[in-house]
Formats: structure tokens, C-alpha cells, sequence
């Protein structure tokens, strides 16, 4: 998996680098700027004859900044940089950096100490190289910075980041009051969270890690816990079945589901259960919505337990449901479940009572809503909850706001202080653990902003739980399962044409990639 680090781990390992693996922080900062103009010839071609604007803060991403433009005139570029600050301000390796660039000696480099000189803003550039603020910067861009923002964004120029667009909060996310718009960003080292999240992905363009020779073992000792999903994670982790298996062997499940008017939501997750290798599927329906549902089926079992007047769980239903819940392997629930009084005790008493690993969502976390305390009596049995920020914000009694603004940490909180595996659905859906890992998953597209779709990713999720892998497992794999699936159907249908149930139809061929 690949890490990602916060700021804060990130200055822990550049430290790390220097005081235990003899690594001096200005070989990484000429490594930095390298990495620079070599990612702006990778994706845009050589940078000879080009004209190159740098702009450069008074700290280390300034630093970086001088020796990209170092490496570009190397190359022959014709280089501008701007200096934001006096060079009385430099210190350290950014001061290091910006003499040996005042003493190479190139003919093609101009020195702007301030800024907006009237002859600069009449200049066109190819490339303008944003190294005002670093990781760290946190808050709102104010007077001469924001105008020189402001100015980059507006001008036709490529715009190139270093570690993080200025003015982007590289741990949220968030942008108080204006940022770099990037088409390209070159991060040192490791990915940072707020690449993913608030605006990150709007101002940061593409992304590309820079090795900069920043030793691994700092990396791993200063870890952050935060991890990317891709698919030779997912490769490695996959059930694998034994040429002995039979239908009960690979994984059974017991999809608690529906109520009138919200069937549709019990069939998704079952057929996508079975979609994702569960042998097999009991979906147990109110009796009053049995007839509708069968009708649907014909791989998942569908059972009739009894039912209120208004259609949803009535209390004698537990009666029905304790042979098919200790039938099963894994119980899926809570999803198309209308709230109802007598729905609600139902569900309370499975969560609580069941010995079998659950997965719980939608009506189920609806039923959870203040009575967290259940899931203390599940520590010693898998539980994963798969909530959307609104139902996790009524979970834990915040707004959605707040959650969006510190979303990791939240979200891994909750998990450590419950014993639970929680899937918080976004764009893009984070997976946290028991233990305080979290990871990001690197699939899934804005056409899945559609009805069913979450449906889809719970019995994916139970599928997997019910093959054999750990809860975590089962989370972080089906989310990236779910996404590829959505990417592949974005590609046949466009993202506007996109149904939860072609999720289903691409599952096969999502697996199939990462088999």
C-alpha cells in the first residue's frame, strides 16, 4: 500500500533523514528541484528555449523553487524568478539554493526581487512554477500573496506546483481563501491527505510523487497510518478458493433488508453479493413485500419474516430470522429498512446479539443513532459500518461540515473507540480500522453519484467479509472493487449514463483485473 503522509510526518521524516540515516536535507532539496523539471518534461516535453516563470517563497519550497530553475537553465530554458521576499530573508538550505542559482552563471536567468513589476505581467511564459508555501501553510492568503496567486491563475501559463499548490491545506484539504490552480503537482516523497479531499483534487491537477532519495525507513518510522488502495493491494488479498469448494464453504450470507417502497435496495446489495463470490444468499424481506421481491430473484433465496402494517421489520420477526442469521456466515443489515419503533428494537437486538461478523447500513445505522454503546458488546466480533457523511454525521451527533474538515482523523477515531471497521462513502470513500490505519481508496468516478450504488458496495463489502478476509480486508478491497467497477462502466456508458446495477454487471470484470 502506499503511504501518505501528513505534514507533520512528513517534517518528522525529512528530520528523521538528516539526524539518523545521515541524509543532508539540501542533497534531498537538489533532488527536489530535479524531480521538478523532470516531471515537466515528462508530461510536456523538453523545457530548451522554453521561458519559465518561478515564483518563490522565503522558506524550503522557495529553496525547491531555486533549484528547479537551476535544473530548467541547465537544460536551457529561459528562466524568470520572482522573489517574494528580500534575499536578506533567506535562510538555511533555501539560502544555500539561491546562491549557488545566483552563481551559475546563466545567461538565461532574470531576477525579479518583487512583485507585480509592470514588464513581468506583460511577459507570456510556457510554465510558471509555484514555490511559494510549503506543507505546513495553514489559513487564509492575504495582500501580496494573494495577488500573486491571483495573477498565476489567471494567466494562460501551465501551472506547476512544488509539494502543494500555495494556499491549499495539504492535511484537509481546504482552501480559506485562494490557491494555486495546478495542472501539475510534484510532491515530495509521499502523497499528503489533502490531495484527496475539500478542494485538493480541484487545485492539485495531476500528481506525481518525486523520489527525492528521502530514506525509506524515515518514511516508514514517521508513518501517518494513511495508505492508497490500488490493485496489487487488492491482488494480494483476494479470497482464493480451493478446488474442494462447494456453494457453503464459500461464504455465506443473511441479507436483513427492505421495507414498502425500498426493495430495490435489498436486491442491489444481494445480487451484488453474489456478484462478488458469496456461494450463498438468504435476503429476508417483510412478508408484505415477498411477493414483489421474489419476483426478482433467482440466484438470492428470498424469505418472508413478519411485518408491521407499514411494511417494515414487526418484533416477531426475530423469531424468523435466528435460524437464517445462525445459518449464516455474515449478516448484512439495515439496508432499504424504514425506520418504524418495532424495526428499530429488531435491529438492536441482531447488532447486539449476533455472534457472526455484520455489516450495517443505511436503516441499520439509523437504528444505531444513539445507542453507540451496542458496539462495545461486538469487540470480539467483525462489524463494519458503511455510513455517507450525513449518516455518519447523525451517528456521532456533528455536522457534515465539521467531518469534511478534519475527516481522517474522525473517521479513525470512531473506529479505534468502537472496535469497528468504518467505510465513510465519498469521493473519495476511506476505510478505517480497529487498530488507527486508515486508507483511501484510488477508484470510483462522479457518475457513481447515484441511487444504489452504496447498496452495491455493502454486499460487496459482506461477499468478501463472508469469503474469509478481515474485516479491514474486506472494506478497503470492495471499495476499490466497487470504484473499478464504476470506472469501467463510466467508459461504456458515460458517467451520465451510469446505474447502480451496471455496478453489478462490471463486478466479474473489475475482479478479473485483479485476480
Amino acid at each position: 500500500m502506499e503511504q501518505i503522509l501528513t505534514p507533520s510526518a512528513m517534517k518528522a521524516a525529512d528530520a528523521m533523514a538528516a539526524a539518523r540515516y545521515a541524509m543532508p536535507s539540501l542533497i534531498l532539496m537538489e533532488n527536489a528541484g530535479r524531480c521538478i523539471v523532470d516531471a515537466m518534461e515528462r508530461f510536456y516535453g523538453p523545457v530548451a528555449g522554453v521561458h519559465i516563470l518561478v515564483v518563490c517563497g522565503k522558506g524550503n519550497n522557495g529553496g525547491d523553487g531555486f533549484a528547479a530553475a537551476r535544473h530548467a537553465l541547465d537544460r536551457g530554458a529561459v528562466v524568470t524568478v520572482v522573489m517574494m521576499e528580500s534575499e536578506l530573508s533567506l535562510g538555511g538550505d533555501a539560502l544555500a539554493m539561491w546562491s549557488m542559482l545566483a552563481k551559475s552563471g546563466h545567461t538565461n536567468l532574470a531576477v525579479e526581487p518583487s512583485f507585480p513589476p509592470a514588464r513581468l505581467r506583460a511577459k507570456q511564459y510556457r510554465f510558471i512554477i509555484d514555490a511559494l508555501f510549503g506543507t505546513s501553510y495553514r489559513g487564509a492568503v492575504t495582500g501580496k500573496y494573494l495577488e500573486v496567486i491571483n495573477w498565476m491563475n489567471r494567466h494562460s501559463a501551465v501551472r506547476v506546483a512544488v509539494d502543494v499548490p500555495s494556499g491549499l491545506n495539504a492535511l484537509t484539504g481546504s482552501v480559506e481563501s485562494a490557491a494555486v490552480s495546478a495542472g501539475l503537482t510534484v510532491t515530495m516523497a509521499a502523497l499528503k491527505p489533502g490531495f484527496f479531499f475539500g478542494r485538493g483534487r480541484e487545485f492539485a491537477g495531476t500528481v506525481i510523487v518525486a523520489d527525492i532519495s528521502m530514506p525509506r525507513g524515515a518514511i516508514r518510522e514517521c508513518s501517518s497510518h494513511i495508505y492508497r488502495v490500488g490493485e496489487l493491494d487488492v491482488r494480494r488479498d483476494l479470497p482464493v478458493r480451493s478446488v474442494t469448494s462447494h456453494k457453503y464453504s464459500v461464504g455465506t450470507l443473511c441479507v436483513i433488508a427492505g421495507s414498502r417502497g425500498l426493495t430495490g435496495a435489498a436486491l442491489l446489495s444481494s445480487e451484488a453479493a453474489m456478484r462478488s463470490g458469496a456461494g450463498a444468499v438468504i435476503l429476508c424481506v417483510p412478508e408484505s413485500e415477498f411477493a414483489a421481491v421474489a419476483k426478482r430473484t433467482l440466484e438470492v433465496m428470498p424469505f418472508p419474516v413478519a411485518a408491521t402494517p407499514e411494511g417494515t421489520f414487526a418484533l416477531e420477526a426475530v423469531l424468523n430470522l435466528s435460524e437464517k442469521i445462525d445459518w449464516a456466515d455474515v449478516v448484512l443489515i439495515g439496508l432499504g429498512v424504514a425506520p418504524h419503533a418495532q424495526t428499530d428494537i429488531v435491529v438492536r437486538g441482531i447488532i447486539a446479539s449476533t455472534h457472526a461478523p455484520v455489516v450495517i447500513d443505511a436503516g441499520g445505522l439509523t437504528a444505531l443513532s444513539g445507542n453507540l454503546d451496542l458496539l462495545g458488546l461486538r469487540k470480539k466480533y467483525a462489524t463494519v459500518l458503511t455510513p455517507h457523511i450525513g449518516e455518519f454525521a447523525r451517528l456521532i451527533g456533528t455536522s457534515a461540515a465539521e467531518i469534511e474538515e478534519n475527516k481522517i482523523e474522525i473517521a479513525r477515531a470512531f473506529a479505534k473507540e468502537h472496535g469497528v471497521t468504518l467505510v465513510l462513502k465519498g469521493a473519495p470513500a476511506i476505510v478505517a480500522a480497529p487498530d488507527g490505519s486508515v486508507w483511501i481508496n484510488s477508484t470510483g468516478n462522479p457518475g457513481m453519484a447515484t441511487a444504489g450504488t452504496g447498496d452495491v458496495l455493502a454486499g460487496v463489502i459482506a461477499a468478501l467479509l463472508a469469503q474469509g478476509n478481515t474485516a479491514p480486508a474486506a472494506a478497503r478491497n470492495a471499495v476499490y472493487l466497487h470504484g473499478h467497477a464504476g470506472d469501467l462502466c463510466a467508459r461504456a456508458k458515460t458517467q451520465y449514463g451510469l446505474i447502480a446495477s451496471d455496478l453489478i454487471d462490471q463486478l466479474p470484470a473489475a475482479f478479473a483485473s485483479c485476480a
